[in-house]
């Protein structure tokens, strides 16, 4: 039985409270936000597990030299020692995203019609489907199948629990795929889930992103996912250009509405052109294609 803790705090909008929870709800239990009138401010709180405390603390100590985000009051409590995570996961329903139906272990039911099957359990590593960042990445693959895109080299740039290489997998059987995160736990995670889910032949890789000398012997990749985060995916814009093929596409997610415009036209500075952009909640997931053609 994990031990589980809870953090408290307030920030000065509702913008930073979705933006908070909605990063921390890929690696916490459960998330919720509320607006205190008295105080004219609002109120975050988080489940998470102890295992998860400096996790959670480095992102929480790092959000207003990052993102200018002022927090307050923090607290964290212990709760009573109950079967959270178990408990968690029982009150996710499946998911049915484009292609695909992602559910939990505890989920017995068939799979319905002809979607692909993923076996997630929320909770394990970063990306279990409900992130609105997440299920973007997701639609924006089912699209590209639509149109009889076949890559045949596909990189997961920051895999988390590997659900977007692992989709890919089921879109694209024969195609050559890499995953790759820093955080060793996602790493084990991905593994694991690529086992369960009969994907074993996508390669995980541990460490130095797109410097990876693995990854640097497999460039050019016809196919770039990248669901991370906006600032960070303007910094690595270069490396995903070296990366990517001359008739290459890119996935970028972990973008709020109003980072849209400036990711977009950071990748366009380098030669790629926005194909689409699909929003979910108050996120959005752009496809973008090489202009070198």
């Amino acid at each position: 039985m994990d031990f589980i803790l809870k953090f408290n705090a307030k920030v000065g909008s509702e913008s930073d409270a979705i933006f908070v929870t909605d990063i921390l709800s890929q690696i916490t239990l459960a998330n919720s936000w509320w607006e205190d009138k008295t105080s004219r401010t609002w109120i975050i709180e988080i489940l998470f597990e102890r295992e998860n405390l400096i996790q959670v603390s480095e992102f929480i100590s790092k959000l207003y030299e990052a993102f200018k985000i002022v927090i307050t009051d923090p607290e964290i409590s212990d709760l009573e020692q109950r079967d959270w995570l178990r408990e968690n996961q029982e009150s996710f329903p499946p998911l049915e995203i484009g292609q695909f139906y992602i559910y939990g272990s505890h989920i017995k039911d068939p799979t319905p019609g002809q979607l692909l099957p993923l076996i997630i359990d929320a909770a394990t590593a970063f990306g279990s489907g409900n992130h609105g960042s997440t299920r973007g990445c997701l639609l924006a693959l089912s699209q590209l199948k639509s149109t009889d895109y076949t890559p045949s080299s596909i990189l997961d740039m920051g895999c988390g629990s590997g659900v977007l290489a692992m989709a890919a997998a089921k879109l694209w059987s024969k195609s050559e795929i890499t995953a790759s995160d820093i955080d060793p736990e996602c790493v084990r995670v991905t593994v694991e889930n690529c086992a369960l889910n009969d994907v074993a032949h996508i390669d995980v890789l541990s460490g130095n992103g797109f410097q990876n000398e693995i990854i640097l012997s497999r460039q050019p990749f016809n196919l770039i996912i990248a669901n991370i985060l906006a600032t960070v995916l303007c910094d690595i814009v270069a490396d995903v250009k070296n990366a990517l093929s001359k008739d290459g596409t890119v996935i970028l997610s972990g973008i709020l509405d109003i980072q849209k415009n400036m990711v977009a036209e950071t990748y366009a500075k380098h030669g790629l052109i926005l194909s689409d952009a699909i929003p979910v909640d108050e996120w959005v997931t752009l496809i973008m294609k090489s202009n070198d053609l």
